[in-house]
């Protein structure tokens, strides 16, 4: 670790060296707090002399040409404002004094009800300028006497740290203590009430602070810390004060008089100027921050708040460019490379096919433990995965006027296509499944002499026709892409361009080097695998169909209006309405809210709601009987969630709504009652819809029973075993106990009802008996619940009991 951030630091000062005589003319005169800010580099040549040793610290500081065209000067509308609302009493929580209280009315337009989350849970007032507290003395003394307040950010001996989970009840006892104040009884009216964000039914949770990663300075990338004090002032947002450019700018300690740390704000732009380095080529958008060192997950965060990503790398000349521009420099860089999907492969982070691989000699390696890939300027840009918690500098990526996300414009619909007997249509292709087991090469000759290809396939729609229509049972066959031509560069034998992946976990390795040059789909989610060509094996193939003019009129029973994909009809309701009128309409209909139950569902009905910016969708999930168990109305199981960022948060209760815009088709929880949204009806063709609830805990379907050594309940669905260490050799990473229990048929364990953790406590307690943990060693078990994917924040249970 040490030696990883003094690469970053070195690097840095080499690249100020670089970049200093030609960045230094015209900057004008700049407060100290704000450096003046540089170009990319693809505005002059290098100078490699600069790079010797011997520029003195300030001028490593400030060595930055500041853009012509300033930013503007004044920043957006804070979206982080709120106002705290009660209730009971019907008011907003403001600041008088510094004394807070319930005023009798809420105004948005008065900065002493505006609240925002600042850094180090703390909660900012805008109008005092102040942090909400209470003084350490008044918590340990007299209540009253050290009144719930708003103090100066930096003030010690006040406890400034708030649960958002916790802080309605915070403040209903602390505004229910205050003798000879003139809101006592106002404040005792408050217990009990329930606070929200006023305007919504939100919880105060729904606001949350996000960490601003800061761009170049002398903070290493650090965040910015919120509020923060320069010249006797203090900022709440990123400011341009003290700077002739207008470039916004934060500090990264509390006190910049006193550390004189800092960093330029991210700013998510079209343009490719300030910061950033420019491919005419592609038009691609290259920033190299060789001066800062984050973990994986904080660079990527640091790239999404510039409208960018970490670097993808899809095609030679990219590869070939970026080692251009690390031409000179020594150092071990992030790049969007990854497998956090559990159940998937290596990927990139901006959902780039990974088409094109740079691996080094043995790599990757330790798949457990090192799921993050670098580039690094030893081997000549070659990749490596890592732990993907180390601090080291990284890479973003952006792609100006880029196009929409193709997974939310896939083509879904039907078109009316005429194939030969035994091949089946999809689109404008005609498919066919060949049984008979063959080495690639022959598979592809087979397909050839049929007027076709094998299998080439550019869609999710696509992968899911394939897997679902034609693979069928089929463990395993070929498809069509392979790297046959020139080494881990793939591409598809019938010449169609590469624009989409879907890689098996750990895949694709091209294990022990051993010319894995072909590829193949297995598994219920038709994912790929790299293998040896003249391995034997059934095949797809594919080839164009007879287009009719005519639109397809076979809309496989559903109603007129309603969408068909297999097996069911959907339909969108266009009003807004209340949740329990949305479940009427659909119930009046034959069919229920809809659910999702995989990633191919999720992908469809995202389609269905895409352009519908700014509105939500009803959906058929809901947490039933506000027991924090989510559970869909049909009585279907529960086995594929998509959670948008801070989902399903904390409070109990609620229904599931699909969001839009950029946040297309996640999950929110939304209030049923007060809330209103849109809705999606489906109906499953020749099966009758119960649109009932479901009682709490329905009845199992399993009923055979657990193999030797496992144990269940009558009322569970699962079977479950302890593996402690008497009955392993060693303790495992998460991965690597994740694949353990994959290799017995099995998944780590995730808990969805009261009923199932009671269960599993219960069987832990007989293992270690009910001992006061103070006495007696703990004991730690890996479970399902975890944040790895990017899109989503909880993946494996919907059930979340309160720890």
């Amino acid at each position: 670790m040490i030696r990883e951030r003094e690469v970053g630091a070195e690097v840095s000062a080499s690249l100020l060296k670089a970049r200093r005589l030609r960045a230094w003319q015209g900057v004008g005169t700049q407060d100290p707090a704000a450096p003046a800010a540089g170009r990319g580099r693809d505005g002059g040549e290098r100078d490699d002399r600069l790079r010797k040793n011997g520029e003195n610290e300030e001028q490593k500081r400030f060595s930055l040409q500041r853009r012509a065209a300033p930013f503007p000067q004044s920043h957006p509308a804070d979206s982080k404002v709120f106002l705290i609302y009660n209730t009971g009493l019907q008011g907003c929580l403001e600041t008088k004094d510094s004394l807070v209280r319930v005023a009798k009315g809420c105004n948005t337009s008065t900065p002493a009800q505006q609240w925002k989350w600042v850094s180090r849970n703390r909660l900012f007032n805008v109008g005092a300028m102040q942090c909400l507290g209470v003084s350490w003395h008044g918590a340990n003394a007299t209540a009253g006497l050290h009144p719930l307040a708003t103090y100066e950010c930096d003030r010690e001996s006040v406890n400034m740290r708030w649960s958002c989970r916790s802080l309605g009840e915070q403040l209903s006892q602390h505004l229910g203590a205050r003798p000879g104040n003139s809101s006592l009884d106002r404040g005792d009216q408050a217990r009990g009430s329930q606070w929200r964000t006023y305007g919504t039914e939100e919880d105060l949770c729904s606001v949350p602070y996000s960490e601003i990663y800061t761009i170049q300075g002398n903070s290493h990338g650090k965040p910015c810390t919120i509020p923060f004090k320069y010249d006797n002032q203090w900022f709440h947002e990123c400011t341009s004060t003290g700077r002739e450019d207008g470039h916004l700018w934060c500090a990264t300690t509390q006190d910049y008089g006193k550390d004189e740390r800092w960093g330029f704000c991210p700013i998510k732009s079209n343009d490719c100027e300030t910061f950033w380095d420019k491919d005419h080529l592609t038009n691609s958008c290259y920033q190299f921050n060789f001066q800062s060192t984050l973990s994986w997950r904080e660079a990527w965060n640091s790239c999404e708040q510039q409208g960018a990503n970490l670097l993808s790398i899809t095609e030679i000349h990219e590869q070939t460019y970026i080692n251009g521009l690390l031409t000179g420099y020594s150092s071990t860089l992030w790049i969007g490379l990854n497998d956090l999907d559990i159940n998937g492969g290596w990927q990139w982070s901006d959902n780039s096919p990974l088409k094109y691989l740079n691996w080094e000699s043995d790599q990757p390696d330790n798949p457990s433990e090192e799921n993050c890939g670098v580039i690094r300027t030893e081997s000549s840009g070659g990749w490596q995965n890592r732990d993907c918690g180390i601090a080291l500098p990284y890479v973003c990526k952006k792609k100006p006027n880029a196009t929409t996300d193709p997974f939310l414009t896939d083509s879904w619909s039907e078109v009316k296509v005429d194939c030969e007997p035994s091949w089946q249509p999809f689109q404008s292709n005609c498919y066919r499944l060949v049984g008979e087991k063959k080495s690639w090469q022959e598979a592809k000759k087979t397909c050839l002499r049929s007027g076709g290809d094998l299998v080439s396939i550019h869609t999710l729609s696509e992968l899911e026709f394939v897997t679902k229509q034609v693979k069928q049972d089929v463990e395993e066959l070929w498809i069509g892409l392979n790297d046959l031509k020139l080494q881990m560069n793939f591409e598809w034998s019938d010449g169609t361009p590469v624009r989409f992946t879907y890689w098996h976990p750990f895949e694709p390795n091209n294990f022990r080097d051993s010319l894995e040059d072909c590829v193949t789909i297995w598994g219920p989610e038709g994912r790929w695998n790299d293998s040896p060509c003249n391995q034997t094996l059934p095949s797809i193939c594919k080839k164009p169909g007879r287009v009719s003019q005519e639109k397809e009129e076979d809309d496989h029973g559903c109603r007129k209006g309603w969408k068909w994909h297999s097996p069911s009809c959907f339909w969108l309701g266009e009003d807004r309405v209340p949740y329990s009128d949305a479940r009427k309409t659909c119930s009046d209909y034959g069919s229920t809210l809809v659910t999702i139950t995989n990633r191919f569902e999720q992908a469809y009905v995202s389609s269905l709601i895409y352009g519908w910016d700014g509105e939500y969708f009803w959906t058929a999930l809901q947490d039933i009987n506000e027991t924090g168990a989510f559970r869909w109305l049909s009585g279907d199981e529960v086995m594929y969630t998509h959670w948008n960022r801070d989902q399903p948060g904390y409070n109990k209760g609620g229904c599931v709504a699909l969001a839009t815009g950029s946040s297309m088709g996640l999950w929110e929880v939304k209030n049923c009652s007060t809330f209103k949204a849109k809705y999606i009806c489906r109906q499953n063709l020749g099966t009758p819809v119960n649109p009932e609830l479901p009682g709490p805990f329905p009845t199992p379907s399993l009923t055979a029973a657990c193999p030797p050594g496992w144990s269940s309940d009558p009322k569970l669905r699962h079977c479950y075993k302890v593996f402690n260490s008497e009955k392993l050799q060693e303790k495992k990473p998460w991965v690597a106990a994740q694949e353990f229990c994959r290799e017995l048929g099995a998944q780590l364990l995730s808990l969805g009802s009261y009923e199932e953790e009671h269960f599993v406590a219960n069987t832990l307690n007989k293992i270690f008996g009910e001992s006061e943990p103070e006495l007696h060693e703990q004991h730690w078990f890996w479970i399902g619940l975890n944040r790895r994917e990017l899109e989503v924040e909880r993946r494996a249970g919907v059930f979340l009991p309160q720890l």
